[in-house]
């Protein structure tokens, strides 16, 4: 495998998304961060296509190659379907492999960049396997790299663990974990982080910065609100119905203040308008909004979950924040993260079996009194695409 800086040559970055948005955004994040510094860089994307992520102009320009959709029916991480919500077949997996052996043929990347696996992603292994075999059988000195999130969830499994190990030091020169050891290390989630024959290389947390800011638009929008959002919102339901009736009971400045409610569209096509009919005084409904991160910065309070890229630009905006961690049963990354968070007074968590309207009320209150006394003394490193770019580029 290779163990020295990758010759000059393209970029292939692979990621499968399933279910949220979350997994494309932070790879997309970091394909832009390799454009930008003069590598063609191809982005295969492997889930439903997105195409309010992958249209966002970049400041460089990235390829992106869609293979036939494969996404999670519903809810079920388990149960896998084609675009059209069918089973998935033969016939289609043999279309990807077709259309991801071309792009290797014609490419020949130098550095090729998994997204997740083998710490996820099972279901993908043969998939994933043949792409990086085939395109080490076509170039000996690529570099192939994995790329994955701060917290994996926790398995119950027998020998989970050693097979994600196994699979790493057989096929893999890097292992890229975007987080920081200073509010979670690698090996808090995968017990045999120590066994790994990769280098590890903790990144950071990957954030883009905003986009620019026209003239036009500075009007102020959002300054003071209290700020609700979900991201894509798949998984947002029970959070979007405690969070109408909580700013009523709030004690403090947040039952006076303006709160926004952003929608994630995956929440449903008749979401926004279900949830506004239902808002009291005080509180607006939306659609997630491309200026995301301009509300986030400007506002005085966050409530959202605890998915890795939400965090990130929670921390990026060092805006207060109440978390509401997603998951059942085995789903433990967002209650892991969010809990890192606690320990480090950077957010307020209420967990799903307590949530409710008084529980979030109580939190919000608690949130907003510690804001102003609040004294920081860890940085948390949010440079994550530029350290990618020196670990894989050199």
């Amino acid at each position: 495998m290779a163990t020295h800086p990758p010759a000059d040559g393209p970029v292939l970055v692979y990621v499968q998304h399933v279910m949220g948005v979350g997994h494309l955004n932070r790879a997309l994040a970091l394909t832009r961060g390799l454009a930008g510094h003069g590598r063609d860089v191809v982005l295969v994307s492997g889930g439903r296509p997105v195409p309010h992520l992958v249209s966002r102009t970049p400041s460089a320009p990235v390829h992106v190659e869609q293979l036939p959709p494969i996404a999670a029916l519903g809810l079920d991480f388990n149960t896998l379907v084609d675009a059209d919500d069918r089973p998935i077949t033969d016939a289609l997996w043999q279309a990807r492999s077709a259309r991801l052996a071309a792009l290797v043929a014609d490419l020949r990347p130098a550095v090729l960049v998994v997204e997740m696996y083998p710490f996820g992603r099972r279901a993908f292994a043969a998939e994933i396997e043949a792409l990086i075999d085939d395109t080490r059988a076509r170039r000996p000195d690529v570099r192939v790299a994995c790329s994955v999130r701060d917290i994996l969830v926790r398995r119950s499994k027998p020998g989970w663990a050693e097979r994600m190990l196994a699979a790493a030091n057989a096929r893999f020169d890097l292992i890229l974990v975007h987080g920081d050891p200073a509010l979670i290390p690698f090996s808090a989630t995968f017990p045999l982080a120590d066994a790994l024959t990769p280098p590890v290389v903790h990144t950071g947390y990957i954030v883009e910065p905003p986009p620019p800011l026209e003239p036009e638009d500075d009007s102020g929008e959002g300054r003071g609100e209290i700020l609700v959002s979900a991201g894509g919102g798949a998984m947002s339901a029970l959070m979007m119905e405690a969070v109408l009736p909580t700013r009523a009971l709030c004690a403090g400045p947040a039952r006076t203040l303006p709160w926004r409610v952003l929608v994630g569209r995956n929440l449903g096509p008749d979401a926004r308008d279900r949830l506004r009919a239902a808002a009291p005084p005080g509180v607006t409904v939306e659609w997630a909004r491309p200026d995301f991160r301009r509300l986030l910065a400007r506002a005085r309070l966050s409530i959202s979950q605890a998915g890795y890229n939400t965090v990130a630009e929670i921390l990026d905006a060092g805006v207060p924040a109440v978390l509401l961690p997603w998951g059942d049963g085995d789903e433990s990354e967002q209650h892991d993260r969010a809990a890192a968070l606690a320990r480090l007074n950077r957010a307020r968590v209420v967990a799903a079996e307590t949530l409710s309207p008084e529980t979030l009320a109580a939190s919000v209150d608690a949130a907003l009194e510690a804001a102003p006394a609040r004294s920081d003394t860890l940085t948390i490193a949010l440079d994550g695409v530029a350290r990618s770019r020196e670990a894989l580029l050199g």
